[in-house]
């Protein structure tokens, strides 16, 4: 809908660092109609939702009545080797065999429901995909992505078992990452995470990817379009 045309098309205005091809956000803005449908096909369902808009949209958003969410803190790095990644779990790629758990992991990891760990169990395997998971023995208790397109990639996906965090897995499959970017031929990596929200410290994708190398480029405000009392986005 016009919704996700016009946060394409405002991104390389709002940070040119962090997008990709020029051409690929050359869309127009949404027009009061399309929000109007947005927005309703939404109340139909009764379902919440989320925008991530840069500047001249999120001011639109917040007149009709959006409430500020966690932002989107964007990070951008080259493929230089990561300095330290100590962990104990062993780093596999995920083929067919490990693709269900890799798609268990990352659901559970950023607190999502079951179902949609068949949506990420599709992943591994697309064109343009490497899908990785860091292995407690022979159980998968850490998972993330990289999908290259061009000469960049995106670091997506990064996710660990709340029973199993603070073992250096996420560290370990940023630094594979990197590695494997640096194969392929890539020469830019960018990621991103939830933005603490007031005094509340970072989370752990937020202290892991300045670790790894990692800066700082820009924050996308996050508009919700839903009931007040909802709770907000965790961070991750």
């Amino acid at each position: 809908m016009g919704v996700t045309s016009a946060v394409a098309a405002e991104r390389d205005r709002e940070a040119p660092e962090v997008a990709g091809s020029g051409d690929l956000w050359r869309a127009a803005p949404p027009a009061d109609a399309d929000l109007d449908a947005a927005e309703a096909f939404y109340a139909r369902r009764s379902i919440g939702f989320t925008v991530a808009a840069a500047p001249a949209l999120a001011t639109r958003l917040a007149a009709r009545g959006y409430a500020r969410d966690r932002a989107w803190t964007k990070f951008v790095r080259g493929v230089e080797p990561v300095a330290h990644a100590r962990t104990d779990l062993r780093v596999e790629d995920v083929g067919p065999a490990l693709a269900p758990a890799f798609g268990a992991v990352v659901a559970a990891g950023f607190g999502l429901p079951e179902a949609f760990g068949g949506w990420f169990a599709a992943v591994p395997g697309r064109p343009g995909w490497t899908c990785l998971a860091a292995l407690d023995g022979r159980e998968p208790v850490a998972a993330a992505a990289l999908f290259a397109a061009g000469r960049q990639g995106w670091a997506a996906l990064g996710a660990t078992l709340p029973g199993h965090r603070g073992r250096g897995g996420r560290g370990a499959l940023l630094a594979a990452r990197v590695e494997r970017a640096r194969a392929l031929g890539l020469t830019r990596l960018v990621s991103e995470t939830g933005a603490p929200v007031g005094d509340e410290a970072p989370g752990p994708s937020h202290r892991n990817l300045p670790r790894s190398g990692f800066r700082e480029v820009a924050r996308r405000a996050n508009l919700a379009g839903r009931r007040a009392d909802l709770p907000r986005a965790p961070a991750r």
